[in-house]
This record gives structure tokens, C-alpha cells and sequence, in this order.
């Protein structure tokens, strides 16, 4: 039983162009996205979190809005091996009450259950907004790919905030 503000998606190569995903509400809506691994002799649906996840890539105009506009800002999770955010990608996850959380990659400091991505790279015309818009604190933003992996590497150009709110 999904509401109709969470939004969910995956696959092995995922690239969304001039794309638009609204789960905004009075409340913030939920967007997932996971590049996930290739299916395997034995498992033809193997977990996300698993390694050999795939590429995900956001560029051009791609919006995801995951804003509360009475509540707090709701949630972005962006999950696989290799992450994009091109061009003028832009991820809101404002709330009036709140800022809401954005994970690219994983969580903060590695922490948690989430499979970690290798690369993460965000490009200067991109940008990630997790304020709150009235009231209350600023939200949690994470780019983050896995420090034990000699192959890692995360490269943030683009625009964050996580302000609290005027009032």
C-alpha cells in the first residue's frame, strides 16, 4: 500500500534527462532511486544492496522534489555503484516546518545498512536544497561513497544548503 507521495524506482542503468519526479505534499514525499546489480545465474532478482550495483546519472534539467509544504521536506535516496548529478539537476527537499534528508550514495560517515557507492561526483551547475522554508532546522544532505574502497572517490561541485528556517 504506497501513497501516492513516495516515489520508487530501479535498475542497472538508470539515466534521467530533462526528468521531473514530484513527491511534494502538505507533508515531504519519499523519491528512491537504486542502480542495481545485474541479475545472476540462481538469483534472477538479486538484492540492491549488493555489490555491482549499476549507474545512476541525473542531468540536464531533472528535478526531484520531495518538499513539505506545510510539514517538514521529505526524503531522496539515491543508491548504486557510480552516481551523476549533471548539468542543472536539482533536488528539493524543502519543508516549511523542516529540512528533509538527501542520501547520495549513503549515509553519513558510511553509517547504517546502505551498500555504499564507489563514485559520486556532483557538477557545479547542480544542486541539492534541504532548508527549511518558515520554521525549524535545516535538513541532513549526504554525498558519500565508500572510504574503505581504494577505488573511491567523491567529487562535489555543485550547490547545498540545509538552512533553517527565518522564523
Amino acid at each position: 500500500n504506497r501513497s501516492p507521495s513516495a516515489i520508487r524506482a530501479g535498475k542497472r542503468l538508470m539515466n534521467l534527462s530533462n526528468a521531473t519526479l514530484d513527491a511534494s505534499g502538505g507533508q515531504g514525499g519519499h523519491i528512491a532511486l537504486r542502480a542495481a546489480a545485474d541479475s545472476q545465474p540462481g538469483n534472477p532478482q538479486p538484492l540492491p544492496d549488493v555489490p555491482g550495483q549499476g549507474r545512476l546519472a541525473l542531468m540536464g534539467n531533472t528535478t526531484l522534489s520531495t518538499r513539505g509544504r506545510r510539514g517538514q521536506g521529505g526524503s531522496s535516496t539515491l543508491l548504486g555503484e557510480q552516481i551523476e548529478l549533471w548539468d542543472q539537476t536539482s533536488i528539493d527537499a524543502t519543508g516549511a516546518t523542516g529540512g528533509g534528508t538527501v542520501l547520495v550514495g549513503g549515509d553519513w560517515q558510511g553509517s547504517g545498512n546502505t551498500r555504499q557507492a564507489t563514485k559520486v561526483t556532483m557538477e557545479a551547475g547542480a544542486s541539492i536544497d534541504a532548508s527549511a522554508t518558515d520554521k525549524g532546522d535545516g535538513g541532513k544532505v549526504v554525498l558519500w561513497s565508500d572510504i574503505h574502497n581504494v577505488d573511491s572517490v567523491t567529487a562535489v561541485h555543485g550547490s547545498i544548503k540545509a538552512e533553517a528556517g527565518p522564523n
